[in-house]
């Protein structure tokens, strides 16, 4: 993923919070031999979910990067209407979703785009077309976030390839308790007591082996 203000000499790492000392926590679009990197952002209703892949947008468009929000439910749509970013395309249902795929799963030779997944709905309608590109993402130059509930297989429409492309690389790990900590802690190695994270942004930022407190930052 290259763009004018990115080189293969750097990773392209976007701004979404800091950790309780102050320090800047980073998500990464591409590492620095410009590779495509995607992940998680898990957490249940208002834990910051949305705001989190609106500072992946937000730093993506300052980077020159287009992204795409997709939600085949519609249900995200009007609270990113309150948003002071605003993705530059959005998919609200199944057929423009699959007309977008027919038309990015063909075409190689493009601009670089970042792919924003409101809930498990627009994954699980369609996980074999979702591996395919993330199987051929850095030839598409497309990196995914994807925002879940619970790290569950079932999230993944059954799909063990489309789960373990999306938790490679990273993840964001908010509010979460319950079976849904459990969860996290089995599929992503991480830990999350119930109360860990008591408001929303709060949460834990994982990268490959190391992790880190986060609060996810306010647009």
């Amino acid at each position: 993923m290259s763009t004018t203000t990115a080189t293969a000499s750097r990773a392209l790492d976007v701004p979404l919070g800091a950790a309780p000392d102050g320090t800047p926590v980073s998500w990464r679009l591409a590492d620095a031999a410009g590779r495509p990197e995607h992940g998680l952002v898990l957490g249940g209703t208002a834990a910051g979910g949305t705001t989190a892949l609106a500072r992946i947008a937000a730093g993506a468009h300052t980077e020159g990067v287009s992204t795409v929000l997709v939600d085949v439910t519609g249900k995200s749509l009007r609270g990113w209407s309150s948003l002071p970013v605003s993705p530059t395309t959005v998919i609200g249902d199944w057929e423009a979703l699959n007309g977008w795929f027919d038309t990015l799963l063909d075409t190689e030779d493009r601009d670089p785009l970042v792919v924003l997944v409101e809930g498990p709905v627009s994954l699980a309608v369609a996980p074999a077309r979702w591996v395919d590109l993330l199987r051929r993402s850095a030839q598409l130059h497309v990196s995914v976030a994807a925002r879940l509930y619970t790290p569950e297989l079932a999230t993944f429409g059954g799909e063990a390839t489309l789960c373990s492309h999306l938790t490679e690389d990273q993840a964001l790990i908010l509010r979460l308790g319950g079976v849904a900590a459990a969860l996290t802690a089995r599929e992503l190695g991480h830990a999350v007591r119930e109360g860990d994270s008591p408001r929303p942004g709060l949460g834990v930022y994982r990268r490959g082996s190391e992790s880190r407190r986060i609060e996810v930052t306010g647009l």
